[in-house]
C-alpha cells in the first residue's frame, strides 16, 4: 500500500494538498512541526477520507531529526 506524503501540512498550500489527496481516498502521511495544527487538519480530513491518516510532528529544516527519526518524533494513526 502506498501513502501520499505531504510536508508543511500546517500552513500555506500543505493543508489543501492533503485535502485533495484525502478526497481522492489516498492514505496520508502528514508532516508538520505544529502538533495542534496537525490535529485540526486531521479533524478536517477525516470528514472526507475513509483511509488511514498518519501524523508526524517533526522539524524538517534540520538534518538531525530527519536522519535519526528520534527526539520528538510523534506518530498518530487514524483509524
Amino acid at each position: 500500500q502506498f501513502f501520499a506524503l505531504v510536508t508543511g501540512t500546517s500552513t500555506g498550500i500543505g493543508p489543501k494538498i492533503g485535502e485533495c489527496f484525502a478526497k481522492d481516498q489516498n492514505p496520508l502521511i502528514l508532516v508538520s512541526r505544529q502538533v495542534q495544527v496537525l490535529e485540526k487538519v486531521l479533524h478536517d480530513l477525516i470528514q472526507v477520507s475513509k483511509h488511514s491518516i498518519q501524523l508526524i510532528s517533526m522539524e524538517l529544516s534540520h538534518a538531525q531529526p530527519v536522519n535519526g527519526f528520534s527526539g520528538g518524533l510523534k506518530i498518530w494513526l487514524w483509524p
